[in-house]
């Protein structure tokens, strides 16, 4: 069983000859950026935290959780927050409101003062040993009047085989908290779970969990923000000059199968109809077509191991359980 394309060539695979036209609206498509009440939650969030460490004035700070899956939109929603913050409330370089560190893989309470002092642009930030290089974290992050502090990636504190050194880590993080320098957010995927759940003092420190959970098809809400998301996305690659035609990837059991093929997770939504838009664009189509988003499956979604099989051709499995 095959479809085939109702308008257009058939497919081709990657050639030399590829007009650098596809590969410029390719990258428009990765820079459309669709706002979302789960960007509002996220910012709605950080800036509680950042009330929170106001109010506290110096005293014992508290944390937040934001864990989800791989392109739940995380890290972008926290990007553009702080980048709005920064950009309105900045008065000097000197000043940092919201200082982003992205942890290193294999985390040590070391390595976290590292990246901390990395983050703020400090040049000898791998010189010294923990202790001078926690006291030249605390030193910095107060001369910078940091109001938030954010820690990305944090499931690389989860090692498998050194539960000790990642209980160290949270334990130096915790010991931040109660320093009363500034509270913290800390977003990584859902490997970071055990982390948390492990040090029940670290655990006790936090506000409500901001966990950013695969949207169920099956829930109105959730089912309304999916098919918001891939419609505005159809959308906008119109409107963003990238195909001449909308696609109506949410038509007849369009909305299913890129549900099905993402797990709910609007991120891998998008980077799956890219894959189809790249098909699309290189055998000439206005729009994407089933044909497209077809082979997109075969040829990414199954290949990169996001689902064993293809919904466009089988149909859902409605009784499918995420992994």
């Amino acid at each position: 069983m095959s479809i085939q394309p109702a308008t257009g060539a058939a497919a081709r695979p990657f050639s030399i000859s590829d007009d650098q036209s596809i590969a410029a609206r390719i990258t428009r498509a990765d820079n459309i950026y669709i706002k979302n009440p789960r960007t509002d939650q996220v910012h709605g969030l950080l800036a509680f935290m950042r009330a929170l460490g106001k109010e506290a004035n110096g005293g014992v700070m508290r944390g937040a959780r934001i864990l989800g899956p791989s392109g739940s939109g995380k890290t972008t929603a926290i990007q553009t927050y702080i980048e709005q913050v920064n950009a309105a409330e900045k008065p000097d370089a000197a000043t940092i409101p919201i200082l982003y560190v992205p942890l290193q893989a294999a985390a040590t309470p070391k390595r976290l003062f590292t990246d901390i002092l990395t983050a703020m642009g400090d040049e000898y930030a791998i010189r010294g040993d923990e202790q001078t290089l926690r006291q030249r974290t605390y030193e910095y992050l107060r001369r910078a009047k940091v109001e938030l502090i954010v820690i990305d990636e944090v499931q690389h504190l989860y090692h498998r085989e050194g539960q000790k050194t990642a209980w160290n880590v949270t334990e130096a993080l915790k010991r931040m908290l109660d320093s009363g320098i500034a509270p913290m957010a800390f977003s990584g995927t859902d490997e970071a779970l055990p982390i948390f759940r492990a040090n029940r003092q670290l655990n006790n420190r936090l506000v409500e969990p901001c966990d950013l959970k695969p949207l169920d098809i099956h829930d109105p809400q959730d089912r309304k923000l999916f098919l918001g998301f891939c419609g505005y996305y159809d959308r906008a690659l119109v409107k963003n000059g990238i195909l001449p035609r909308e696609s109506k990837l949410i038509e007849g059991n369009g909305l299913l199968c890129l549900h099905e093929i993402a797990g709910g997770v609007m991120g891998v939504a998008a980077n799956f109809i890219k894959a189809a838009l790249a098909i699309a664009l290189r055998r000439g189509a206005e729009f994407i077509e089933t044909y497209d988003l077809s082979l997109a499956t075969d040829r990414w979604a199954i290949e990169q191991g996001f689902i064993d099989y293809n919904p466009f051709l089988e149909g859902v499995r409605l009784q499918r359980k995420a992994t």
